[in-house]
């Protein structure tokens, strides 16, 4: 169901008492599985923003604003009534010294950090909502780039270079026999990945 357009504080109150709703929902265990799953579609979306877009559109699978759409060449159809969720604003400010409260400098240049000031409502639509071209999946990505098996050998290689040059994990190959179909473990001591060669 969308929101009234109302004032900042007013759909604030009106979303805080109907998320109050919708919790209690959730002790019907059927209702919260169906919310489980609608959550793991909806992962890039912090749990608060979940919960909103889940209350206003239950069958939403892929959400996005206005111009996000039109990047992709989708358009919301006519009519369509948008989903509110909140967006964070972040704002550049000095880093402060912990002890002396001063800002910090390093190479001469003031030191920003990127801080979270406030939120302010969006509107986001569900795929559903929109006409256009295909979104292209990751299925698509990987029959278009990955058709042969060197294809996919380079990946894995690439990959595991990219994370033993630059990350804190060692990735390595070794023969090792188990009972189970493991293809690899992770030893925590050392922070590495062993792919059964």
């Amino acid at each position: 169901m969308p929101l009234r357009p109302n004032s900042y504080e007013e759909r604030t109150k009106e979303l805080t008492t109907r998320l109050e709703e919708q919790l209690t929902q959730f002790a019907n265990q059927t209702e919260f599985k169906r919310y489980l799953t609608f959550m793991a579609s909806m992962r890039q979306y912090s749990v608060d923003n979940q919960i909103l877009i889940f209350m206003q559109n239950p069958k939403a699978t892929y959400v996005a604003g206005f111009q996000a759409w039109k990047k992709h060449e989708r358009y919301v159809q006519k009519g369509e009534k948008g989903i509110q969720i909140r967006a964070p604003i972040f704002e550049q400010q000095p880093v402060l010294d912990p002890k002396t409260k001063q800002p910090v400098y390093e190479n001469g240049e003031l030191k920003l950090e990127n801080v979270l000031v406030r939120y302010k409502w969006v509107t986001v639509f569900d795929i559903a909502q929109t006409a256009g071209e295909p979104l292209k999946t990751t299925r698509d990505f990987v029959n278009e780039r990955f058709q042969t098996d060197e294809d996919a050998q380079r990946l894995y290689d690439q990959f595991k270079n990219y994370l033993n040059q630059f990350k804190q994990l060692h990735v390595a190959e070794k023969t090792y026999s188990i009972h189970e179909e493991g293809r690899g473990y992770f030893v925590p001591s050392t922070n590495e990945i062993i792919i059964n060669a």
